[in-house]
């Protein structure tokens, strides 16, 4: 019952490490390939400092030049000390990023304090500083309305780990499908139940893929006119496989516009 537990509960991040650690091995995520250069400007990754050890520990995009988009569970930690590798594409050999910045402050959403596990995981991130970058991501619902039914391929990316203690050196991509949401609902016999609720979550998922520790709080994309792409959810934590949690990005309009807003 225990492993069932967490099998089922684990979010999807990761312990720090480090960045620059030689031998590393090459890992990506699953069944995914590297990301083009220059192919999601806007994917930006949030690094956490552990004494003298810098390390990944989680996904984000920049929708301005002073504010990024994650999860909360991702900042819930109120004592990290993090940077945040806007527009990240590589971290070894040479690491190719557009700005490094640090962080002002961190808005995570109320209800997240209060919801049941797994519901209401965004949080805003303001940069202490204008980010040197004008590649702002789309969000589904304030740039462009896209519906998503059953079938819907998006892509996902990040730097999360799956076999490995170790991120990828690139930044890696791979396709998902929107599923039904029961199967991000049910489950068997003896498991909890799994609070997906779809007004505010989105449920995805690849049977031969998907995301591993690390990419919590990067984005669930749509493709548009064959070259853009539209943040639709966030990547909050896995179920049982094939089936994943995101948060659904268009739910949470309102609450991003008045933040940036009023802070």
């Amino acid at each position: 019952m225990k492993e069932k537990l967490l099998f089922i509960l684990v979010f999807i991040s990761t312990i720090s490490f480090s960045l620059m650690a030689n031998g590393a091995e090459e890992i990506e995520i699953i069944n995914g390939q590297p990301a083009e250069p220059g192919e999601f400007p806007f994917y930006s990754a949030l690094n956490k400092k552990d004494g003298n050890i810098e390390g990944h520990h989680c996904g984000s995009v920049l929708i301005n030049k002073r504010w990024v988009l994650t999860a909360a569970h991702c900042v819930e930690d109120a004592n990290i000390k993090s940077k945040i590798y806007v527009g990240l594409e590589r971290y070894k050999p040479t690491p190719i990023y557009k700005d490094k910045v640090d962080i002002e402050k961190i808005i995570i959403h109320p209800n997240w304090f209060t919801r049941k596990r797994g519901q209401y995981d965004i949080a805003l991130i303001k940069l202490n500083r204008d980010a040197n970058s004008n590649a702002f991501a789309k969000l589904n619902g304030i740039n462009e309305t896209i519906d998503l039914p059953v079938d819907t391929e998006l892509t996902v990316i990040g730097f999360g780990k799956t076999e490995s203690v170790s991120t990828p050196n690139v930044l890696m991509k791979t396709n998902e499908y929107i599923l039904d949401d029961k199967k991000c609902i049910e489950v068997p016999p003896g498991y909890p139940d799994t609070n997906y609720d779809p007004k505010i979550n989105i449920c995805s998922g690849n049977p031969n893929g998907g995301v591993g520790g690390g990419d919590s709080g990067g984005p669930l994309m749509i493709k548009i006119n064959n070259k853009d792409y539209v943040v639709s959810g966030l990547v909050s934590r896995s179920l049982l496989k094939p089936a994943e949690q995101f948060t659904k990005v268009s739910f949470f309009n309102d609450w991003i516009i008045e933040t940036v807003k009023n802070n």
